[in-house]
This record gives structure tokens, C-alpha cells and sequence, in this order.
């Protein structure tokens, strides 16, 4: 089993959620022969902070610019310019998934900046 818990977007309670959940549960799962890896690869050159996937409401609020404005700020700057390669990371998964003892965690590439 193979668990990952960031999609692009830098949500770091997604990767806080899915290691306290896959945590335990590989210890739950160890004796009956399946592993588990966490897979926590960071930004990806995908669409998913693009205009085809992002809608943005054009509203601004000023007591939200120093946060969500800032999230704006990033999403626009990162579309498109995100260092993972989708390839990459799927050619790893597969080399993870054959190991016949794997990590708990692997891939580990947070690439985390404070909003």
C-alpha cells in the first residue's frame, strides 16, 4: 500500500493526517504480509494550480491579503514552474512497490514556504 499526501498544493495537514493514519497502520498490517510507504514528493509540474483546475474568485478582501492573498500569490507563481516531474515520480513508486521490504516513508521532497 502506498499512501501520499501532497498534491501540489502544500496543505501541510494533508501529510500531518496521512503519517498519523499510515503510521500505525503499518504496524496494524505488518503481520498479515503488506507494507506500507508514505509518499510525501512536494510540488509537481502538473495543472492543478492552473486555470483549468484553480478557479479564483476575483474578489479581493484586504484583511485577507497577508494570507490568502498570499496563497494566491503562490498558486499563480507556481503553476506550471513546480520542480517535480510526474514521470520521475511514477517510475519511484514502481521501483517502491517491488521492494520487498520498502521505507515507511520515501520520497520526502516538502516544499514548504510559509503563506
Amino acid at each position: 500500500m502506498i499512501a501520499t499526501s501532497e498534491t501540489g498544493w502544500g496543505d501541510c495537514q494533508s501529510w500531518r493526517t496521512t503519517e498519523g493514519l499510515s503510521e500505525p497502520l503499518a504496524d496494524e498490517v505488518a503481520p498479515l504480509g503488506i507494507k506500507v510507504t508514505i509518499v510525501e514528493p512536494g510540488y509537481f509540474r502538473i495543472d492543478f494550480l492552473g486555470s483549468r483546475s484553480l478557479t479564483v474568485s476575483p474578489a479581493r478582501i484586504d484583511d485577507y491579503t497577508q494570507t490568502a492573498g498570499a496563497v494566491r500569490s503562490v498558486a499563480r507563481d507556481l503553476s506550471h514552474n513546480q520542480p517535480g516531474d510526474p514521470t520521475k515520480l511514477a517510475a519511484a513508486i514502481v521501483e517502491l512497490a517491488a521492494q520487498s521490504a520498502p521505507p515507511l516513508h520515501a520520497l520526502r521532497q516538502r516544499h514548504r514556504r510559509r503563506h
